[in-house]
C-alpha cells in the first residue's frame, strides 16, 4: 500500500492539510472532500481517541456501514453528496495509514462495507473511488479467504461488462486496466483456492472477459497463473473441475475459442499459444482415447475449426506451435480431425520466407511423427516422372528425415528405394545435363539418408527385416554413401529393441507407442538371424573406409555382435585377420592398430575386455591346429598392448603345442617366437629370463632338425634376430651369453646346436669374440672335453667361420688358442710318421693327427667321419691368411719339420696365393649368402 509523502502530526493534521490543500478551490468535490474530513474528526473527538490516521479510517468505514446498513436511504441524514465526499475522503486516508496497522479482519469488513456502498445507485459517479479503495483493502485481506475475494471479483466483473452505463463501464475497466488491477490480485489469491467449485467461478468469471473483449492480456495472466497451480500439489483442482462440472464443459468451447481467437494477432499470439498448450495437455487430453461421440471430440472440432479460421490469415510461429501440438495430442486420430488443418499449413510452405521455414517444417513435422508417411503419401505422394525429369513433393524428404517415427520399414523398402532407384536410373540417362545430374543424384542419396528415421521404433520390423537385410547387405559391399546411413539405422533397432527387451519385470505392456516388450524380444531374434551375415559385410568393409567412418562401424559391429551368437563373432573376427594379413616375405604390417578396434568393437556391449577375446580366439585356433592360427598370432603380436598383457600366456601356450608339420604355418610360429624373445629380454633386467631361454632352445634344438626345410627356417630367424640385436649392445651381450650358457652341461644335441648358432652369429657379425673375449677359448675347450663326435664337428665348423670371419689382425690374435686347440685335440705323439708322408701331400698333413689317437679313444670318432679334412682346411685357410711364418712361428718345435714339409705344397707365387685367398673370400660370401653353414653341416 502507497504511503503518503508528507508527515502529518497532531490533531488536526488531516483536516488543516487538506483545508490548506483546498481552500482556493471553488470545486464541490473538495467541499465534499472536506465536510467529510470535518465529520470524521468530529467522530473521533466524540469517542475521545487520538485523531489519527487508522482512527481516521475506522469511523470513516463505521459511517458508510451506518448509511448502508442502518439507514435507507431515502431517509438517511448522508446524501448524495456525503457519500461522494465520504468515498473520497477513504481514498485519502488509505494513502495515510501505516503499512501493516490494519487487521486482515478490519480490512475483510471494510470491503464488505465498501461492495454494499456500491450497490448504492446514486453513488455511480463516484465508483471509481470505492474500486481503488476496494483494491487497496484486498491487498490488506487474507487471500485464503474465498468468500472476500470472491465478493470483490464479481463487483468488479459487474461494473465492467454488466453496467449499461458507459462511463461507469469504462470507469470500471479504467481500474481492472491498472498497475495494480483486479487481474493482479486474481493471480495472487489463485494459489490459496483449495475448492474446485471456487476455481470454476474463477474460469467462468474469466470467460466473460474473454468475450467482452477487454483486458486481454491480463485475462491471460490469470489464466496462466490457473494452469501453473496444476503444476503444484493441487493439480487435481483443475481436473476436478473438468470432470465434475457439465456448466464448464459446455463453457470451455467458448473459451477456447476466444483464445484460440487471439492467435492472429501479434500482441497476444505468444501467451494464447502457451495457455492452449497447458490446456491440451493437462484438461483436454488428460484422458487416454477420444470417443468420437463424447464432449471432448466436440470439443476437438470446435477447436479445429477455430484454427481454421486463424489459418484463413498468415500463420505465425505460435499458432503454428498450436497447431504442432495438437497434432501430438491426436496422435493418429489427427488424420481424422485435422487433415484439413495439414493441407491447409502445406499450402503457405511455397510463399513462406527463409525464417519461417522452419516453423512450417517443425509443424508438418509433428503431422508426420503422428500420422506417418503412409497416410501422408495418401495426401501428397512422391513421385517421379522419368519422361519428364521431374519429381513432386520432394520437399517432403528432409521433413521426414527430422521427424519420422514410429512408421513401417515396408514404406522404406516399397516407396522409398524404388525412388532412391528411379534418381539413380535418371543419372545415368542425364549425362549432358551436369546441373539435372547432379539434381538426381543428391535427391538418390536423400533417399537413402531417411533409412534411420524409419528404423526409430518401426511397428513392422518383424516382418519386414529379412527384406530390408537382402536389400542392405549388397549396399554395405559396394556403396560407400550408404554405408553410414545403413550402420546408424542398424544401431538405433538393435539399441531400442534392447532397451525394450531389458526393461524391467512387470512392464511387458505397452511400452512405447504400443510397441511391447514381447515385440522387441522377436524383433531382437530375426535381426540376430541375420547378423552373421551383416557382421561379415562390415567386418569386409572395416579395413578399407577412412578413420571418420570407421568409428560409426565399429558401434554398428558391436550392436550386431552383442545379438549374434559368441561362436559366430569370434568366427567372422578370425577371418578378418585374413584381410590384413602380410607376406610371409614381409612381415611388416601397417594395419596391426585395426585389430584391436576390430575387437574393440566387437565385445564393446558385452562388457569383455578386448585383450582376452583376441586371446580366447587365437588360443582356440592354436589348439585346434588352424593353419592360418600362427600367422594371426604375429599379426597381433605386433600390438605391444597384446603381448605386454598376455606374454606369459602366450609362451605357456605356444610350449605346450607341437610345432605345425606345414612349412608356411611352421615359418609364421618362428617368426612369433623371435618377437616373443625379443620382448623376454626387455621384461627382464638383471634376473632369469625362463621365458626367453624357453624360446632360444627351441630355435637350437630345430638347428639339428632332419628336415632341411625346418633348420632353414630356424637359421634365417637366428641371423635375422642376431641383425636386429646388434642396434641393442646391451641386449645382443645379454643374447650372446645366453646363447654360450649352452655349452657345458647340456646334451650333445644341445651343446652342437648352440655351437652352430654362435656360428651363424658370428658368420653374420665377427665383432663378437671382441665383445666376448672367452667365446673363442670356451668352444676350444669342448675340444679337449668333449669326445662327442657332432659335437667335434661344430667346434670345428665354428673354427672354420672364425677363420673366415676375421680380419688378419684379429685372427692373429687369437692364432695361438687355434692352434693349440687343435694340436692337443689330434693327440700326435710320433714325430717320424709325419716324416713319411709323401711330400707335397699339404692336404693329407694331419692324416696321422687324426687316426694316430690314444687308445680307448678310437673307438668314440667313427672312421666314417672325415675330421682330418676340416682341420686340414682350417690349417690351410690360417696359412693363406696371415702367412707361414706367423703359423710356424707358433707350431711347437717337434712338430715344425713337419710342418715345413707340409709348405712346400703351399701356392710357390703370389698370385696362386691371391687365386687362394679369392677362393677363401667366395667361400666364407656363400655361407652368409646361402645359409651353407646350418644346413650343409646339420645334414651330416
Amino acid at each position: 500500500m502507497e504511503q503518503s509523502t508528507t508527515s502529518l502530526t497532531g490533531e488536526s493534521d488531516i483536516l488543516e492539510h487538506i483545508a490548506d490543500r483546498y481552500k482556493k478551490s471553488r470545486s464541490p468535490h473538495h467541499r465534499q472532500l472536506y465536510a467529510a474530513a470535518a465529520y470524521t474528526q468530529c467522530m473521533i473527538k466524540s469517542k475521545s481517541l487520538p485523531v489519527t490516521p487508522l482512527n481516521y479510517f475506522v469511523n470513516i468505514i463505521d459511517a458508510l456501514y451506518d448509511s448502508s446498513y442502518s439507514h435507507t436511504l431515502s431517509n438517511s441524514t448522508f446524501n448524495a453528496d456525503a457519500m461522494s465526499g465520504m468515498s473520497s475522503f477513504l481514498t485519502f486516508v488509505l494513502t495515510m495509514v501505516p503499512e501493516k496497522s490494519i487487521s486482515m479482519s478490519k480490512a475483510a469488513e471494510a470491503v464488505e462495507i465498501v461492495v454494499k456502498c456500491l450497490e448504492v445507485e446514486f453513488v455511480s459517479l463516484r465508483v471509481l473511488r470505492f474500486m481503488e479503495c476496494l483494491r487497496v483493502l484486498l491487498e490488506i485481506c487474507d487471500l485464503g479467504d474465498w468468500d472476500i475475494v470472491k465478493l470483490s471479483f464479481q463487483t468488479f466483473i459487474k461494473y465492467a461488462v454488466d453496467n449499461k452505463n458507459e462511463k461507469v463501464r469504462k470507469c470500471a475497466e479504467h481500474c481492472v486496466l491498472k498497475a495494480l488491477h483486479m487481474l493482479d490480485l486474481l493471480k495472487r489469491f489463485i494459489p490459496f483456492l483449495t475448492k474446485p467449485e471456487d476455481m470454476q467461478e474463477v474460469i467462468l468469471e474469466l470467460q466473460k472477459c474473454m468475450t467482452a473483449k477487454f483486458s486481454t492480456l491480463y485475462v491471460l495472466d490469470v489464466m496462466e497463473e490457473i494452469l501453473a497451480l496444476i503444476e503444484s500439489e493441487s493439480e487435481l483442482i483443475f481436473v476436478k473441475t473438468v470432470k465434475i462440472s457439465d456448466k464448464w464443459k459446455s463453457d470451455y468451447s467458448i473459451l477456447i475459442q476466444s483464445i484460440t481467437g487471439l492467435l492472429i494477432c501479434e500482441a497476444t499470439a505468444a501467451r494464447a499459444s502457451n495457455i492452449l498448450k497447458e490446456m491440451f495437455s493437462r484438461v483436454l487430453f488428460s484422458e487416454v482415447g477420444l470417443n468420437a461421440e463424447s464432449e471432448q471430440s466436440n470439443l476437438v472440432r470446435c477447436l479445429c475449426d477455430s484454427l481454421l479460421e486463424v489459418l484463413r490469415t498468415y500463420p505465425n510461429e505460435h499458432s503454428l506451435s498450436v497447431i504442432s501440438a495438437l497434432f501430438l495430442h491426436l496422435g493418429l486420430d489427427s488424420f481424422i480431425y485435422m487433415d484439413r488443418i495439414f493441407m491447409k499449413t502445406v499450402g503457405f510452405m511455397s510463399d513462406a520466407s527463409t525464417c519461417d521455414v522452419k516453423h512450417f517444417e517443425q509443424c508438418i513435422g509433428s503431422a508426420v511423427m503422428v500420422m506417418g508417411p503412409d497416410k501422408i503419401h495418401t495426401l501428397y505422394p512422391l513421385s517421379f516422372d522419368a519422361n519428364e525429369q521431374t519429381c513432386s513433393n520432394t520437399w517432403l524428404l528432409p521433413i521426414y528425415k527430422e521427424y519420422v517415427i514410429y512408421s513401417h520399414v515396408r514404406f522404406f523398402i516399397r516407396t522409398i528405394v524404388p525412388l532412391s532407384e528411379s534418381f539413380r536410373k535418371a543419372c545415368k540417362r542425364g549425362k549432358k545435363m551436369a546441373v539435372k545430374r547432379k539434381q538426381m543424384q543428391s535427391l538418390s542419396r536423400t533417399c537413402w539418408e531417411l533409412l534411420p528415421s524409419f528404423c526409430r521404433y518401426p511397428y513392422d520390423l518383424e516382418e519386414s527385416f529379412g527384406s530390408l537385410a537382402e536389400i542392405l547387405i549388397p549396399n554395405i559391399k559396394e556403396n560407400a554413401s550408404m554405408l553410414e546411413s545403413i550402420a546408424i539405422a542398424l544401431q538405433c533397432l538393435v539399441k531400442q529393441n534392447m532397451s525394450l527387451s531389458l526393461s524391467f519385470p512387470g512392464s511387458s505392456g505397452v511400452i512405447d507407442m504400443g510397441i511391447e516388450k514381447e515385440n522387441a524380444e522377436r524383433n531382437i531374434k530375426v535381426m540376430a538371424s541375420w547378423s552373421e551375415a551383416l557382421l561379415k559385410a562390415f567386418t569386409n568393409v572395416f579395413f578399407q573406409v577412412s578413420p571418420e567412418k570407421r568409428s560409426f562401424l565399429k558401434e554398428t559391429i558391436g550392436c550386431l555382435a552383442n545379438i549374434a551368437e559368441f561362436p559366430t563373432s569370434k568366427a567372422i573376427f578370425i577371418s578378418s585377420l585374413e584381410r590384413v594379413k602380410p607376406d610371409v616375405s614381409d612381415q611388416k604390417n601397417a594395419n596391426i592398430g585395426l585389430i584391436h578396434e576390430l575387437a574393440s568393437a566387437i565385445v564393446a556391449d558385452v562388457g569383455m575386455d578386448p585383450i582376452d577375446f583376441i586371446y580366447c580366439c587365437i588360443g582356440d585356433c592354436l589348439k585346434e591346429d588352424d593353419e592360418e592360427a600362427y600367422a594371426n598370432l604375429y599379426i597381433l603380436l605386433e600390438s605391444f598392448e597384446f603381448m605386454s598383457s598376455r606374454f606369459e600366456q602366450l609362451v605357456d601356450l605356444l610350449r605346450d603345442l607341437k610345432s605345425p608339420v606345414d612349412i608356411i604355418s611352421f615359418r609364421w610360429r618362428f617368426l612369433c617366437l623371435k618377437t616373443l624373445l625379443f620382448h623376454s629380454f626387455e621384461r627382464t633386467c638383471d634376473g632369469e629370463n625362463k621365458y626367453g631361454v624357453w624360446v632360444l632352445n627351441e630355435i637350437i634344438v630345430t638347428l639339428k632338425d632332419d628336415k632341411e626345410d625346418r633348420r632353414e627356417v630356424a637359421h634365417d630367424i637366428l641371423l635375422d634376430t642376431s641383425s636386429i640385436m646388434q642396434s641393442k649392445p646391451e641386449t645382443y651381450y645379454k643374447f650372446i651369453t645366453m646363447m654360450m650358457g649352452y655349452l657345458f652341461g647340456f646334451s650333445p644335441c644341445i651343446t652342437s646346436g648352440a655351437i652352430l648358432a654362435l656360428s651363424i652369429m658370428l658368420s653374420n657379425d665377427s665383432k663378437i669374440c671382441e665383445l666376448k673375449p672367452d667365446l673363442v677359448p670356451e668352444i676350444l675347450e669342448l675340444l679337449d672335453r668333449e669326445e662327442d663326435i657332432q659335437v667335434a664337428e661344430a667346434v670345428l665348423w665354428f673354427l672354420k667361420m672364425l677363420v673366415l670371419s676375421l680380419e688378419v689382425a684379429e685372427l692373429k690374435m687369437v692364432l695361438c688358442d687355434i692352434l693349440n686347440g687343435l694340436q692337443s685335440w689330434s693327440f700326435v705323439s710320433d714325430l717320424p710318421e709325419i716324416l713319411l708322408l709323401e711330400r707335397g701331400d699339404f692336404r693329407n698333413v694331419f692324416e696321422i693327427c687324426t687316426t694316430s689317437l690314444e687308445e680307448g679313444k678310437e673307438t668314440s670318432r667313427s672312421p666314417q667321419h672325415d675330421f682330418k679334412a676340416n682341420v686340414n682346411e682350417i690349417f690351410e685357410n690360417i696359412v693363406q691368411k696371415c702367412g707361414s711364418a706367423s703359423v710356424e712361428s707358433l707350431v711347437p718345435e717337434k712338430y715344425r719339420l713337419g710342418f715345413r714339409i707340409c709348405l712346400e705344397s703351399a701356392p710357390s707365387s703370389p698370385e696362386e696365393g691371391k687365386a687362394n685367398e679369392a677362393l677363401i673370400t667366395s667361400m666364407f660370401v656363400s655361407s652368409q649368402e646361402e645359409g651353407f653353414c646350418c644346413r650343409q653341416q646339420l645334414g651330416t
